[in-house]
């Protein structure tokens, strides 16, 4: 009761005055944790389970299968399923899916495909994730390559297959299969889906087609804060700092949550339009909404500011944000952003800070 109430450190204090514990009452905590995204607690309560010698369900495995494919704990995930083919669960839907979900997630593609190949029964949830697991790892052919033998299945494409087209379509900057992508959504209305329109607005603004993108933001029936955050990161990719600000401020006055993102959005826009001043203004009323600065922020401004050798005014955002003790990391994340000559600069330049001012 209390696991599903999602109240869960009064779960756990019940399970660990328990005198004795069974089966159930293990799978049930196990499951609880997982239900409510304690992914690392439920795994560790699922070795500490084995090591009790108490056996697992088709649901504790399904739990552990989750979890690991949430964490990358790929040893972990890969005894759940050692267990499940030991238990013959292997090739069952449901938990064929689920093994074949954590590979996808961890990057065990092939393992996924061996997966998928034994499986008696596959639906669309099935594709679907092996689809999404060749996107994640950009092995565009192999993707497409499954959505035209799911067609062949006769089985159809719904808003995850068209999420995973569209994705591919922004990393490829292909336009035409973005635009059939598009129109297959509108003509079986998946386009009302906020995750399908957030891909094709991304889609259109990867392919440098921003009116496209701004038409389908305008005309959508359901939003959120990512769906509004898709479009003002597309304004700030193609240059279009002014549309991005006024987006930002337009968000504000339809009472559209802004999170980090949406503030990263337009500070980097701001720091790439070299205008230095708006960008540390909005770092100020970032800080003011109580919106914990992240590493994205703080590289964007730092790499900023010392291009302007604005050292003093860095000294400063370095004090009152923390930035301190991510010194190492920006300097990693520039390097690991193409490394151009305006990134190399920006390293050389943080290194030569970090030294003079002892950071």
């Amino acid at each position: 009761m209390y696991g599903k109430c999602g109240v869960l450190e009064d779960a756990r204090r019940v399970f660990d005055e328990m005198p004795e514990r069974n089966a159930v009452t293990w799978n049930s905590m196990i499951f609880g944790y997982a239900q409510n995204g304690c992914n690392e607690e439920a795994i560790d309560l699922f070795l500490e389970m084995r090591l009790e010698d108490f056996e697992p369900t088709d649901v504790t495995l399904l739990s552990l299968l989750s979890a690991s494919a949430n964490v990358g704990a790929v040893e972990e995930g890969k005894q759940g399923h050692g267990i499940a083919v030991s238990y013959g669960f292997e090739l069952d839907k449901i938990m064929g899916s689920s093994i074949l979900n954590f590979y996808s997630k961890v990057g065990l593609i092939e393992d996924a495909e061996l997966v998928f190949s034994r499986m008696l029964e596959r639906d669309e949830v099935t594709w679907n994730l092996l689809i999404s697991g060749y996107v994640r790892l950009l092995q565009v052919e192999k993707a497409l390559d499954t959505c035209r033998l799911m067609r062949l299945e006769n089985l159809r494409f719904d808003s995850v297959t068209l999420a995973s087209i569209l994705a591919i379509c922004s990393h490829t900057k292909n336009t035409m299969l973005g635009k059939e992508a598009h129109c297959f959504c509108v003509r079986n209305n998946l386009d009302s889906d906020v995750v399908v329109a957030s891909n094709i607005v991304d889609m259109y603004g990867k392919c440098e087609r921003i009116g496209d993108a701004r038409r389908v933001f305008d005309s959508a029936v359901n939003t959120n804060t990512v769906f509004w955050n898709t479009m003002l990161t597309a304004y700030v990719e193609n240059g279009k700092i002014g549309e991005a600000l006024r987006l930002f401020y337009e968000m504000q006055l339809e009472s559209v949550p802004q999170d980090v993102t949406a503030w990263n959005a337009v500070v980097l826009g701001c720091v790439r339009n070299g205008d230095l001043d708006e960008a540390r203004y909005l770092f100020s009323r970032m800080q003011s909404a109580d919106i914990p600065a992240n590493l994205t922020t703080l590289t964007s401004l730092v790499s900023g500011l010392l291009r302007n050798s604005s050292c003093d005014d860095l000294v400063q955002k370095i004090q009152e944000s923390g930035l301190r003790s991510n010194i190492i990391s920006i300097i990693s994340t520039l390097c690991n952003n193409g490394m151009d000559r305006a990134s190399l600069q920006d390293v050389k330049a943080i290194y030569g800070f970090v030294l003079r001012h002892d950071l």
